[in-house]
């Protein structure tokens, strides 16, 4: 009796251990599938989501997996272009920037614009000014009679005061504040091109309307788009 007893509580202790290994097999699913995504779009939030912690480095591995498994996707080859430019894998910028112009429709100018933006901004940073320029000055043409064409002026205003030119910096920085008057950061690298064009009063003007816009310099993490931007 007492053996068919101990035969009852084995069985009820071998089945209670099935069921506790059942439920830690399904709670461990679940974590897997929560922490590694199954499809290009789960791996490009976690991507975005990484970017806006500027954990560039990550961000841009999540991405990796995300174009293996949809390369056809012209926005992940862009964001993940941004990315790599802020850790200064500048070549691979430029080349994801080329790729996702390469995918994006040719009649989809908007999209092709920021592209073409960030694609320039890269080819700055690797001292190619002129195929940059190119970029740029493509990228005012598809954006002509857009509203939000005012990032890309900017962005090639900056250029241009690079390369010491400072009266088509103030072309640029001009037709941004026409765009958006109230943009403070256009107007305090306004007062930079007047500065270098020896108007220091309308560079003062320009300096005071920043600060009246609580621009700070300091504290500048301009981006022209957000990264979560479906364009």
């Amino acid at each position: 009796m007492r053996a068919i007893q101990n035969i009852f509580r084995a069985r009820r202790s071998l089945s209670g251990l099935v069921a506790c290994i059942s439920i830690c097999l399904v709670q461990l699913g679940c974590t897997y599938a929560n922490t590694f995504p199954s499809n290009a779009a789960g791996w490009d939030e976690r991507a975005c989501e990484k970017y806006e912690r500027e954990e560039y480095d990550k961000a841009i591995e999540d991405w990796d997996q995300a174009v293996k498994l949809d390369d056809a996707n012209p926005v992940y080859w862009w964001r993940r272009s941004r990315a790599c430019r802020h850790v200064g894998r500048t070549q691979q910028a430029v080349d994801d920037a080329t790729h996702a112009l390469d995918l994006a429709s040719p009649k989809d100018s908007r999209r092709r614009m920021f592209y073409l933006d960030t694609r320039a901004k890269a080819l700055m940073k690797l001292g190619k000014f002129e195929d940059a320029a190119k970029d740029f000055d493509e990228a005012v043409k598809l954006a002509e009679g857009k509203s939000d064409v005012a990032p890309i002026y900017m962005d090639r205003g900056e250029m241009h005061l690079e390369l010491a030119d400072p009266k088509l910096a103030l072309d640029d920085f001009s037709e941004a504040i026409k765009l958006v008057p109230t943009w403070g950061r256009a107007y305090f690298f306004r007062a930079k091109a007047y500065d270098a064009l020896d108007d220091h009063a309308n560079a003062d003007k320009d300096r005071s309307s920043a600060r009246q816009m609580n621009f700070d310099e300091l504290s500048d993490k301009y981006e022209p788009l957000s990264i979560r931007s479906t364009i």
